[in-house]
């Protein structure tokens, strides 16, 4: 009977020990996947700031001209009217528009346009989150061109 005891006892010891490091291990693997979110969140955002920064300097550089900052960015960006939008896959490669591929769009909006004032709003937008969502990074550009502007 003794022999009983003490083999139930070393099987209850095992089951709990077993318990605790699946327990351990839940919120380990839990702690990778918010570590991993977090890296890919950071990633965005970094990207972001870069290629709206990328379109700020576009911008200045070109005197607030649309058209002459087409020539700075590569045949995938899109021209309109008031606005130029590049496009980029998953990883922040440059796509064309309207390809499926197409994950983030940094558009630059042009907002107020004086005679010696030009101003211009660049979003960077995660295009697979619904449309309510607040854009990944946003910035405000002014230039100045004086009486001899492009606009």
């Amino acid at each position: 009977m003794r022999k009983n005891s003490s083999s139930s006892l070393f099987l209850m010891e095992l089951i709990i020990a077993i318990l605790f490091f699946s327990l351990a291990s839940t919120v380990c693997i839990q702690l990778f996947v918010k570590a991993h979110l977090l890296t890919e969140k950071s990633v965005n955002i970094n990207q972001s700031i870069l290629w709206t920064q990328n379109l700020a300097e576009g911008f200045l550089n070109s005197n607030g001209d649309l058209a002459g900052m087409k020539e700075l960015f590569d045949e995938k960006s899109e021209l309109g009217e008031d606005h130029i939008s590049l496009y980029f896959d998953s990883d922040w490669n440059p796509v064309a528009a309207g390809t499926d591929s197409a994950r983030y769009e940094v558009k630059l909006q042009l907002t107020g346009t004086d005679t010696s004032l030009v101003t211009a709003q660049i979003v960077s937008t995660d295009l697979k989150q619904t449309a309510e969502t607040e854009p990944v990074y946003s910035l405000t550009v002014d230039k100045f061109v004086g009486n001899g502007g492009a606009l």
